[in-house]
């Protein structure tokens, strides 16, 4: 008897060793402070509970993301733990938007759910419940996006904070008179190896190539500094594809006639 109820101590103790170190585990790290942490969970729970019981995004969501984003970056001395939680949160939503266009197909979005596994592992997948949605923690958001204080589109969002006011079209169809200014695009992106004309072989060694398929339009040759975007080859090198938004420039200096879409990336939000 006495052998028997020794092991049931040891297996309860294991359970409550266990819950211990799974509270610990989703508790918030002290590099990360509270607004943020409140701010990444809420936001978190309301993606999360969108993409298990809608068909589509309420138009609010994209115009609080990039609210979080916005306030994310205007964050002072943001340390290595609190970036991580930034990009994984903006990663979930994100990737949400390839899960939505996936059920077209009647499939599921593998990044999404890998996405949605790193947000777990902050949080734990009981606290990002819906029955643990605070809306007063981005009521603010809301607000401001109801009054058309800020635009809902994630991409004039980012024409708006980078000063560009041309997109891929305004200048694919008058590109020598559109030379050394910033424009816009949005799509999937994926490797290429494609360099010719003004972007032949020799930028090779310092610039990689992707292949961008705007949302609308037509495709682009995009290269990018290896060194200044490590970041974004290695996830397109483990994902495939990535739904980017950049800033591209086609320099004078390397632009020759009948070249085609083809510039060089600036900036790349992904």
């Amino acid at each position: 008897m006495k052998k028997y109820l020794f092991i049931f101590m040891v297996f309860v103790l294991t359970i409550l060793t266990a819950c211990g170190e799974n509270t610990q585990k989703h508790a918030k790290p002290d590099a990360i402070r509270d607004e943020l942490w409140d701010k990444s969970k809420q936001l978190s729970i309301l993606i999360i509970n969108t993409v298990n019981t809608s068909d589509k995004f309420d138009d609010g969501i994209p115009a609080v993301t990039g609210m979080y984003q916005r306030f994310s970056r205007e964050l002072p001395d943001v340390t290595e733990k609190e970036q991580e939680l930034i990009d994984d949160v903006s990663n979930l939503f994100d990737t949400s938007i390839n899960e939505f266009l996936s059920r077209v197909f009647d499939e599921n979005s593998k990044e999404y759910t890998e996405a949605k596994e790193k947000i777990e592992n902050w949080f734990g997948a009981s606290d990002l419940k819906y029955e643990n949605y605070d809306s007063a923690i981005l009521s603010a958001y809301f607000d401001k996006a109801e009054q058309n204080e800020i635009d809902s589109d994630p991409v004039k969002i980012f024409m708006d904070e980078n000063n560009i006011t041309l997109t891929a079209k305004d200048v694919q169809f008058n590109m020598p008179n559109n030379l050394d200014r910033d424009f816009v695009l949005s799509g999937t992106a994926k490797l290429d190896d494609y360099y010719n004309y003004g972007f032949d072989t020799g930028i090779e060694p310092e610039y990689f190539n992707l292949e961008l398929k705007p949302d609308n339009g037509d495709r682009w040759s995009l290269y990018l500094e290896r060194a200044s975007f490590t970041k974004l080859f290695d996830d397109l090198q483990n994902r495939g594809e990535i739904h980017i938004t950049v800033s591209a420039t086609i320099p004078t200096s390397n632009f020759k006639p009948n070249q085609g879409n083809m510039a060089f990336v600036t900036k790349a939000t992904w």
